[in-house]
């Protein structure tokens, strides 16, 4: 039974970020489906906010892919003043089954770099400003867009190691490689992603 509700919620989703994929590719000047499609993370997988009765994840992003609204946006932190920072981080790391930078990280001395005027003068050599006699950008207008089919697009997602980070939206690689590699509704999801892919190219 979990595991039917399970996929039901996961079915849930993948029509909701395809739904959102659409509305952008068919409308770019629609900035509502824009918002909607930047929120996605935010407001369909947040993870809920631990304490009081207990949530069933996966009857929570069923009933968030049809009230997005009904999302709770605070965030969760798990870190405690007892707890070192770079163990939360390995584990992290494992439960995504990257065990080579769970490795790195326990192998590494590094550390944050001090916000000083040193360090910021250091990122500013590192990324100069543009130069000011810089030529105009030429109009794409005349150019034919790069156009990608829907398994180079894959094969993209596909690239990403175990564990990727996501965006300032909180979706990951790995989520969109689990939504697309679905046999029953994963290839509408597929052809809805490079379509969207296309329009931004």
């Amino acid at each position: 039974m979990h595991k039917a509700h399970t996929e039901v919620s996961k079915t849930s989703m993948r029509s909701a970020l395809r739904r959102a994929l659409r509305r952008c590719t068919s409308n770019p000047h629609n900035l509502h489906a824009w918002e909607e499609l930047l929120n996605f993370g935010r407001d369909v997988l947040a993870q809920p906010t631990r304490g009081g009765k207990r949530h069933n994840l996966a009857s929570v992003i069923k009933k968030r892919t049809i009230e997005p609204s009904t999302a709770d946006h605070e965030i969760v932190s798990h870190k405690t003043k007892s707890t070192d920072a770079a163990t939360l981080l390995v584990s992290a790391k494992i439960e995504d089954g990257n065990i080579r930078a769970a490795i790195r990280i326990m192998c590494s001395e590094d550390k944050p770099a001090k916000n000083t005027d040193i360090v910021y003068g250091q990122l500013v050599d590192k990324h100069p400003a543009p130069p000011s006699d810089r030529g105009s950008i030429p109009d794409p207008q005349p150019t034919v867009a790069v156009e990608m089919t829907e398994e180079e697009v894959i094969l993209a997602v596909r690239s990403f190691p175990p564990g990727s980070a996501g965006g300032p939206d909180g979706v990951r690689p790995q989520h969109i490689l689990e939504m697309v590699s679905c046999r029953e509704s994963g290839s509408e999801l597929r052809s809805a992603l490079t379509g969207f892919v296309n329009c931004l190219l």
